[in-house]
């Protein structure tokens, strides 16, 4: 059973044994109940109150069992802003998370507060399995590199308005004798702010991209998407080296960002293309 509702949820009349899917705001001291009562959760997109800024989150909890059903995930509203690892289970088996603080979205966003508390101990518990990641919390390349080192998985990567040179160098490969991130990465997509030289993402797609069959099993990057703002000019000349790869049988995608296609983007039943 699938429940969307603009309200806060009534907890005593919530059909918990069979929803699956929840739509909806919920206060942050409420969330650890909301997770122990709906065990069968699959698809969560949680906003939160924006009356509860205020709102205590409880201290008192005791460690909270794995919620293993769980596989598609959309926190917004700087929710993570002021969660804690406290507040929500481990979910080992998330294949998808949608992240981002939704303020107006082309205006100034609350920088992440913390995030050795609250972005990195999450990926720690939670980023195992996952598959599909969103990532739009405004924080620095280095926290959003130690969130990476959790995700082994993943192989759609989105990041939208925090991208800057510093990470993509992160996403470049390393030497030899490191361990790059997201190894298995198959597609990767920029969003809203290009705060980066265009050089950078062709680094990354000659690093990661295979041209031989001998590099097939460690190189599985296929295709990469720049969607800025309608009002962003790239540079010529490197938006024409980026799409010289599609000549090569690499996809490479240059197109402004559809706001209104991003915003009402749902974990499971639409994807930006």
């Amino acid at each position: 059973m699938a429940i969307a509702s603009p309200f806060t949820p009534d907890f005593r009349a919530l059909p918990w044994q069979q929803l699956t899917s929840y739509d909806g705001p919920i206060s942050v001291a409420d969330i650890p109940r909301f997770f122990k009562l709906g065990r069968n959760l699959q698809e969560c997109f949680i906003q939160l109150m924006r009356r509860s800024s205020n709102q205590t989150p409880p201290s008192d909890l005791t460690e909270m069992p794995d919620h293993s059903t769980l596989t598609s995930l959309h926190l917004s509203t700087g929710l993570m802003h002021r969660l804690s690892p406290h507040l929500l289970p481990k979910f080992p088996n998330l294949r998808q998370l949608f992240m981002h603080n939704e303020l107006r979205y082309n205006e100034f966003r609350v920088t992440t507060a913390n995030p050795v508390q609250t972005l990195i101990p999450f990926f720690a518990m939670s980023g195992a399995r996952l598959e599909e990641l969103t990532f739009g919390m405004a924080t620095d390349a280095d926290t959003i590199r130690a969130c990476l080192t959790h995700t082994p998985e993943l192989k759609v990567l989105q990041i939208d308005r925090v991208a800057n040179d510093a990470l993509l160098k992160f996403l470049s490969f390393p030497p030899e004798d490191e361990v790059p991130l997201v190894p298995k990465l198959e597609v990767l997509r920029f969003s809203g702010n290009m705060d980066f030289c265009l050089k950078n993402v062709i680094d990354i797609i000659r690093a990661r991209w295979a041209q031989s069959e001998d590099e097939i099993q460690h190189k599985q990057l296929k295709s990469v998407a720049i969607l800025p703002w309608n009002k962003h000019t790239l540079d010529p000349q490197a938006k024409k080296d980026l799409l010289a790869f599609n000549k090569q049988g690499f996809t490479v995608s240059i197109r402004s960002l559809d706001r209104s296609a991003f915003k009402s983007c749902m974990p499971l039943s639409c994807r930006l293309p």
